[in-house]
């Protein structure tokens, strides 16, 4: 999904990208596929002048965490919730 990020009090207009999901099937992970998506996707985002990508992933997963992380992403925010 592309995003534009109105200019605020405190930042810049900015467009970004956002990364609804990505699922690699278990047997094929660690064959370098994710890699080679995201780095497709920072090629998308590069060509069309965004100035960044976002994504999100469960709490939990430290598989995914440690993906993203590897590939230079950084957390910059936490979602919370309250069940009512």
């Amino acid at each position: 999904e592309l995003k534009n990020i109105p200019e605020g009090p405190i930042k810049k207009a900015f467009r970004l990208g956002y990364v609804h999901q990505i699922s690699i099937n278990e047997e094929k992970r660690n064959k370098g596929y994710g890699s080679f998506l995201i780095h497709k996707i920072a090629s998308f985002a590069r060509e069309n002048n965004l100035s960044r990508i976002e994504l999100d992933y469960w709490i939990d997963n430290k598989n995914a965490r440690s993906f993203y992380e590897k590939l230079g992403f950084v957390k910059h925010r936490e979602h919370v919730y309250m069940d009512i």
